[in-house]
């Protein structure tokens, strides 16, 4: 566990997820929920641009989640409708995700992960789905 020094320079979201770890035994879970929280905020800022026309989180616990390995749907409306399903984990977890649902392309989010990368790791899904 952290020292008081180095809890100091963490940022909210790491003292969260110490908190977490030290609290929940069931720890994976939280941070799971962290990461697709993160991802959310993302889309829901592009949706506010207009980068995406909409997006839907399959849910927690879901048939979607469980056997199909997705958590959300982003949505764009351009000349065609097109859905497509992308799944969030770890950077530890993607060769895991890709051997279950080889289908189903992979935002691999670290918790110190900026805006920026989020949006850019699910831009480049985007463009490689259309």
């Amino acid at each position: 566990m952290a020292t008081r020094r180095e809890m100091a320079r963490l940022s909210d979201v790491q003292l969260d997820i110490l908190r977490i770890m030290r609290l929940e035994p069931r720890w994976k879970t939280k941070v799971g929920k962290l990461r697709e929280k993160m991802v959310s905020d993302v889309l829901s800022n592009m949706k506010e641009n207009k980068e995406i026309s909409d997006f839907l989180s399959s849910g927690n616990l879901s048939s979607t989640d469980i056997f199909d390995g997705i958590d959300f749907y982003i949505v764009i409306i351009d000349k065609e409708y097109k859905s497509i399903p992308i799944s969030v984990t770890g950077p530890d977890f993607v060769e895991e995700h890709k051997r279950k649902h080889p289908d189903i392309p992979v935002v691999a989010v670290k918790l110190s992960s900026s805006y920026e990368e989020i949006r850019t790791k699910i831009l480049e899904i985007i463009n490689s789905s259309l």
